[in-house]
């Protein structure tokens, strides 16, 4: 089911990268990649580790996923002429790490919920708890969209989660690379923060707003992995004109 999705499209002169967040996959991006012409080719990959359990998680690392990122978007910049880059929440701060200094080829840059603050809310521990012990309702959209959106298959021995936590050390020490350097990305950047993100505190969005050449937008009543339906309607219509421009 967490599988990457590769569509090379021979004589194809654009592309399209997308990187999902930590403990995600690339299904976050299927409707998404219904808005991508038929003549570009589709990268989206399944970061190291994720699709699998716990142990398998907790055996791979950040410098594993950057060196995937890198080592794909430099395959895509000696292929294509252009490249667009696509998001979601750590797969954000991939993208701005890795691939910002190629600005001659990178046509725009998606990024949906860009974690440059982190402000865990009790919504987020619990989903959290549900997901581990297997109690999300299946009438709930904020539980389903949650749970569709975790590739790591969650168990219910509490100890496991140990090698997790260098996971989550990498992480925030990933974030507070990029916030320092968000004001020097040169390349075109549409953001999209949830107010309501139960991960992501909406306070990013200031940090965001230091880079000058961003647009940002604000889905009003979003959360991380949920999408309010007019707020979807809202991204795709977005994401379709910026792929058009």
């Amino acid at each position: 089911m967490h599988k990457e999705f590769i569509k090379e499209v021979e004589g194809a002169n654009t592309a399209i990268l997308m990187i999902h967040g930590i403990f995600g996959t690339p299904r976050h991006f299927d409707d998404i990649i219904s808005l991508v012409r038929d003549n570009w080719s589709v990268y989206n990959i399944l970061l190291d580790g994720h699709g699998k359990g716990v142990k398998e998680f907790s055996c791979t690392s950040m410098a594993k996923w950057k060196s995937q990122v890198n080592e794909m978007f430099l395959k895509l910049y000696e292929k294509y002429d252009n490249i667009y880059i696509v998001g979601h929440s750590m797969g954000t701060l991939l993208s701005l790490d890795t691939c910002t200094g190629y600005a001659d080829k990178i046509r725009a840059m998606i990024l949906l919920a860009v974690p440059l603050k982190i402000f865990l809310k009790p919504a987020s521990a619990i989903n959290t708890i549900k997901l581990v012990l297997g109690m999300s309702s299946e009438n709930n959209p904020v539980d389903i969209a949650a749970k569709k959106a975790h590739s790591v298959s969650h168990n219910a021995w509490v100890w496991h989660y140990a090698g997790w936590i260098p996971r989550y050390m990498e992480l925030f020490a990933l974030i507070r690379k990029v916030r320092k350097n968000i004001e020097n990305v040169n390349v075109p950047c549409y953001t999209f923060q949830s107010k309501k993100d139960e991960m992501v505190s909406f306070s990013s969005l200031k940090h965001l707003q230091k880079n000058k050449g961003f647009v940002n937008n604000v889905l009003e009543k979003s959360m991380h992995f949920y999408y309010d339906p007019d707020d979807y309607e809202f991204l795709k219509k977005s994401v379709e004109s910026i792929l058009k421009n």
